[in-house]
């Protein structure tokens, strides 16, 4: 796991070999998830967004992963607007259901070797969701915008990186990864001060 922020360095392994940035096409807008049940509503995993907020930047534009999973669909959303309603849950998301390595009975077949002991990345992803969801206030089921879940992600910075950081990554690279994302998506300024943005 070569990189050291983000959401590529915590998947980066096992056919997940970085999420291949190139610069953002103009007009360049995010696709409907493949599978997804309710399209008005997304289901996701909170470190899903903590991952993917640590990575993110406007001018880069995420390809499709090897292992046909969905980061790059809802990084785009980040994009396109924060308007777009979460539910938050404990189990597999509308990143997980287009994966290659989730199956049948729901649960992802991959195994984290570099843990000591190594661990199914279900248990792994289990314990993490519901540190974050305890440490943000919220609730396995409750919905709130991207907008919302940011807004209370920046309250909370620093600190978040205590609970969201894996283990092979840094806590500052983790909050300076998270800090930068908030700034580049108008959630925070450069200050450190929460801003109401326009990204409507």
């Amino acid at each position: 796991m070569e990189p050291t922020v983000g959401y590529r360095a915590y998947h980066s392994r096992d056919g997940c070999r970085g999420h291949g940035c190139v610069r953002r096409h103009p007009g360049s807008q995010s696709q409907p998830l493949p599978g997804a049940g309710d399209s008005t509503v997304l289901t996701l995993r909170p470190h899903h967004l903590t991952d993917i907020l640590t990575d993110y930047d406007p001018d880069r534009e995420v390809k499709p992963w090897p292992s046909g999973n969905a980061v790059h669909v809802v990084t785009r959303m980040l994009a396109d607007g924060l308007g777009q309603k979460v539910k938050f849950v404990i189990g597999p998301d509308d990143i997980c259901r287009p994966c290659r390595r989730l199956q049948p009975d729901g649960s992802c077949e991959r195994i984290l070797d570099k843990h000591d002991p190594p661990e199914p990345i279900d248990e792994y992803n289990d314990r993490l969701d519901r540190r974050l969801l305890d440490f943000l206030g919220l609730t396995v089921g409750g919905k709130l915008t991207l907008r919302e879940f940011l807004g209370i992600v920046n309250i909370r910075t620093p600190g978040i990186e205590v609970v969201c950081t894996h283990p092979t990554q840094n806590p500052k690279d983790k909050l300076n990864g998270i800090i930068r994302g908030l700034i580049n998506l108008g959630i925070r300024e450069e200050s450190g001060e929460s801003h109401s943005g326009n990204n409507e």
